[in-house]
């Protein structure tokens, strides 16, 4: 690759990054980017939760 190979420098900066990533899927302020809704929850997984607290799955 061109950059790679010419700026060295700028391809370890553009990429170090990645190896800083941050898990924002459990965070309640991303909830509405990562989060599924109860409808979500009962089409996909209706058969499995079939029996369970809801709401003890919810307060996890």
């Amino acid at each position: 690759m061109w950059i790679k190979r010419h700026w060295p420098g700028v391809w370890r900066k553009l990429f170090s990054g990645l190896n800083n990533l941050r898990d924002i899927t459990l965070s309640p302020e991303y909830s509405t980017l990562c989060g599924s809704t109860d409808a979500d929850v009962d089409a996909v997984f209706a058969p499995e939760l079939e029996g369970l607290d809801r709401d003890a799955i919810r307060r996890w």
